[in-house]
């Protein structure tokens, strides 16, 4: 395996885990009752991994150029 390969692995990992772990926060608030808490740390959580969004919004984007160039340069369809 590449190097970017198990780079992007690492990631995915690494947010999946994030996810898991607010998630699992989120939802003891919900059961607790602490709806407004819970609301907040959603809100809170969404910034916290907006840039990350946005960096694999644009890693797909490039990984779509990628193949697009692909396709066209092997003539393929």
């Amino acid at each position: 395996m590449k190097p970017a390969d198990g780079d992007m692995i690492d990631g995915i990992k690494e947010i999946t885990r994030w996810l898991k772990d607010e998630s699992e926060a989120i939802l003891q608030m919900v059961d607790a009752d602490q709806l407004d808490v819970a609301n907040q740390q959603i809100k809170s959580a969404r910034l916290a991994i907006l840039q990350t969004r946005r960096d694999i919004v644009e890693a797909l984007a490039q990984l779509k150029l990628l193949q697009a160039s692909f396709i066209v340069s092997s003539q393929t369809v």
